[in-house]
């Protein structure tokens, strides 16, 4: 995750890192207007039941995730799982491994 940190600090975006989903939608749902579109990549859905709960969260609040684009970066089965469990939700997906044009790719699209 710290290189996807770092290219895109490289390419100009502005990067807020957290370490919990439960510190991630706090942040989301307690700074939405201030924050303007934010973009959260959720590594693998990392911390399985926390990611999970998570998009739960975001699903449960449809004004919040108007606000939010979700990426879901893991391999190509985890991606094909998280799209059937949770595609309402998730808008884009980065499939591992991946390359610093395919990053930038999907978070341009």
């Amino acid at each position: 995750m710290r290189m996807i940190l770092e290219v895109l600090q490289l390419e100009g975006y502005e990067v807020l890192a957290v370490r919990t989903a439960g510190e991630a939608f706090s942040l989301l749902a307690d700074g939405r207007e201030q924050l303007g579109t934010t973009v959260v990549i959720m590594d693998n859905l990392q911390v399985h039941d926390e990611g999970q709960a998570f998009l739960e969260d975001i699903r449960n609040k449809p004004t919040l995730h108007d606000h939010v684009i979700l990426i879901c970066s893991a391999i190509q089965a985890n991606c094909d799982a998280a799209r059937q469990k949770y595609g309402d939700v998730l808008d884009r997906y980065l499939v591992m491994p991946f390359t610093v044009s395919s990053l930038l790719a999907v978070l341009e699209h």
